[in-house]
């Protein structure tokens, strides 16, 4: 039991009365102590948000994303077709959320850019500074 708690670290957190009491639901239902669900639900939940910003710096997907949550009446009626209504302040939201990720996915697919460009012209000054393969040994003229 040790070993997993040295690669435990602690934190403090602030989270709403309600998904405390749900998590606290789950926990007795489990027999499990709080942290541990808490825990699983994090790891289940962080793959998802992995994906969701690797989507997004995606132009396509972007593009699409943006073409969506940028047209309210769109976002209105998706809603409506899966039994949902959304009042003005979460549709607000929704373009806001999707706007400023949409500029971080960008800001890090172009880290990304530099990075590999970077790497690249690392890696062909190095290949350029190492010794010409034996079949390749220049011959001196006679």
């Amino acid at each position: 039991m040790s070993d997993q708690r040295e690669n435990k670290e602690r934190l403090t957190v602030t989270i709403d009365r309600d998904i405390l009491q749900r998590i606290d639901a789950v926990a007795t239902a489990r027999e499990e102590p709080r942290s541990r669900v808490i825990e699983r639900i994090c790891r289940n939940g962080i793959k998802a948000e992995e994906e969701y910003l690797s989507d997004l710096e995606k132009p396509a997907l972007r593009f699409i994303a943006e073409a969506i949550t940028s047209r309210p009446a769109l976002v209105s009626a998706l809603a409506r077709v899966i039994g949902e209504q959304l009042t003005g302040e979460e549709m607000a939201r929704i373009r806001e959320t999707s706007a400023k990720q949409a500029v971080l996915a960008r800001e890090r697919q172009q880290r990304k850019r530099q990075e590999q460009a970077q790497g690249l012209g690392n890696k062909r000054s190095s290949l350029s500074e190492e010794e010409p393969p034996l079949g390749d040994v220049a011959h001196a003229p006679g």
